[in-house]
């Protein structure tokens, strides 16, 4: 592997972080007076990239391009092999180990996968039978409580000491804010939660729940707006980054790595354009503009097609992938191209306006924003694998 940068998929199909229950081909409408989460579950990781703008990037591309200059045009020799092994596992080593805002990174990203994707599946979970606007009443057909929250110490303990590194992130003050609306969603959580699971409602006609409800609902918007925040100011950050990790791949002539990684990247660009046209219109895939698409998809394919050269090429993969490149690599570009067939599927779906029938947001369906997103996370895990050796 030639730098440690790993990608998280996001979280498909669990009820939050999409759009709500059913709906044409895409998840369906908002529940009333709910905000739409947008947790960074599938946005990507850079986990080494940072460290190009932040305190030391010259150091670490010294070490590619000493790596790297005698390489006229060919990058095949033993000699210019070893180098770069040597200069990689530098990077990774520089990366992993001491720079600090690598590790305040990776522990606000922690905040985002572990804890706010069971804190918004709980507040679905209460959603899905009390009313936002006017509470419970004791008379619903089904009353399911909510959601235990696990112990999540050891993420806020991670944050706490990611915090206290220098140099201060523009991250740091809205990390702050999340933990602290955490603090005030998590002790309501576990006393609604312990009242529905007893059923105590039936032996005080509701009366406790009637008064936790506008208590709930106030604590779990703060804090979903504060998660909805890290998580979209973590995206800006992270696609600056990526695009600047991508020159340093071309300077430093990783070419694999850089067509496997622009390939991933252009895939996030798809993405991001559809889950934002489907939050925007409240999950009606009818709304998605075909044109655009069609552009994301000319984008992707461009850089599948470059990606493709490098099939067979062992010498190549293997400098930059390992020993097991080889069939980690074939499986990165079938998922890529299963992922073709999935956004092709959506796309005539919105082109034509002709969306599957759908029975949830975990309908993965072909055709559907669900399939779609299947087949983006499944290439996110592979390309994962295939950079973890």
């Amino acid at each position: 592997m030639f730098m440690d940068n790993n990608f998280n998929p996001m979280s498909a199909g669990n009820g939050s972080n999409n759009f709500g229950g059913s709906g044409a081909g895409g998840p369906s409408p908002i529940k009333p007076g709910k905000s739409i989460i947008i947790v960074i579950i599938g946005v990507l990781i850079a986990a080494g990239a940072y460290y190009f703008q932040f305190n030391g990037a010259g150091n670490i591309m010294n070490k590619i391009k000493d790596a790297t200059n005698n390489m006229s045009n060919s990058i095949d020799t033993g000699s210019i092999t070893n180098m770069i092994q040597t200069a990689t596992n530098e990077t990774q080593k520089v990366v992993n180990s001491t720079d600090p805002l690598n590790k305040k990174l990776n522990a606000y990203v922690g905040l985002l996968n572990n804890v706010s994707e069971r804190v918004n599946d709980s507040y679905d979970r209460y959603l899905s039978w009390a009313d936002y606007q006017n509470g419970p009443t004791g008379q619903e057909r089904n009353i399911y409580g909510l959601y235990e929250l696990n112990d999540y110490s050891n993420d806020f303990e991670k944050a706490d000491q990611a915090l206290a590194l220098q140099p201060e992130h523009e991250l740091d003050k809205i990390v702050r804010d999340y933990i602290a609306a955490y603090k005030e969603v998590e002790p309501l959580n576990e006393e609604a939660y312990n009242y529905y699971d007893q059923k105590d409602y039936l032996d005080d006609n509701m009366a406790k729940g009637k008064e936790l409800h506008p208590k709930l609902v106030a604590a779990f918007d703060k804090f979903q707006a504060a998660s909805d925040q890290l998580s979209a100011e973590y995206e800006k950050v992270d696609l600056v980054q990526r695009k600047l990790e991508l020159e340093e791949y071309k300077k430093s002539g990783a070419k694999l790595a850089y067509a496997s990684t622009n390939t991933l990247l252009t895939a996030q660009d798809m993405y991001i354009f559809l889950r934002d046209s489907l939050s925007s219109s409240e999950g009606d895939p009818a709304q998605i503009n075909a044109d655009t698409f069609k552009q994301k998809i000319d984008l992707y394919e461009a850089a599948l097609t470059d990606l493709k050269t490098f099939k067979g090429k062992t010498a190549d993969i293997k400098r930059e992938y390992g020993i097991t490149g080889d069939s980690l690599f074939d499986s990165f570009l079938d998922s890529s191209d299963d992922f073709a067939k999935a956004y092709k599927a959506y796309y005539r779906a919105v082109r034509d306006k002709n969306f599957p029938e759908v029975f949830g947001s975990e309908d993965f369906t072909e055709g559907t924003f669900g399939n779609f997103l299947y087949a983006y996370n499944n290439m996110i895990d592979k390309y994962n694998f295939m950079s973890a050796f």
